[in-house]
């Protein structure tokens, strides 16, 4: 009578299951040393080839068992603190509003100011204009004063 041996880790399941799982394809415990388990079966079995399928079909089971692993748990979020989240806020939105309340006011500012340039600049234009029909006035009068008084 021939016989094999294996030395089979218990990895996925205890040392008992494992030993259970494997006397079902033929084998008998021989030592148990914590997860090494060291068993034998005979190879004259009538149902031998059976038992090396079924026992293979298992193997490959427990290969894809252990190849599927759960993904790494998400880090939960810090607290939400009010207290945090009012001074980012004003840390976001008050510089900004102000910014654009500064930049507001500037731009009223400007229109202010710019109207009333443009208000003096018409009555200088209009000035001007007065003076220098003023000017030709007084021109004329006293081109017809000279040339009047010469004729």
């Amino acid at each position: 009578m021939s016989r094999e041996s294996k030395i089979i880790q218990a990895s996925v399941h205890s040392a008992q299951k494992t030993i259970n799982h494997y006397e079902s394809f033929g084998w008998e415990l021989l030592a148990l040393n914590g997860a090494q388990i060291t068993m034998s079966r005979e190879t004259q079995n009538p149902v031998y080839p059976e038992l090396v399928k079924s026992q293979a079909r298992y193997e490959e089971l427990m290969a894809k068992y252990a190849s599927v692993i759960n993904p790494p748990a998400p880090e939960k979020p810090a607290e939400f603190k009010l207290g945090t989240c009012l001074l980012l806020l004003l840390l976001a939105v008050v510089p900004g509003a102000l910014y654009i309340a500064y930049k507001i006011k500037k731009y009223n500012d400007y229109k202010a100011q710019l109207a009333a340039y443009n208000n003096t600049v018409a009555n200088n234009e209009k000035i001007k204009k007065e003076l220098m029909d003023e000017m030709e006035k007084v021109a004329l009068d006293s081109r017809a004063t000279f040339f009047g008084k010469q004729a």
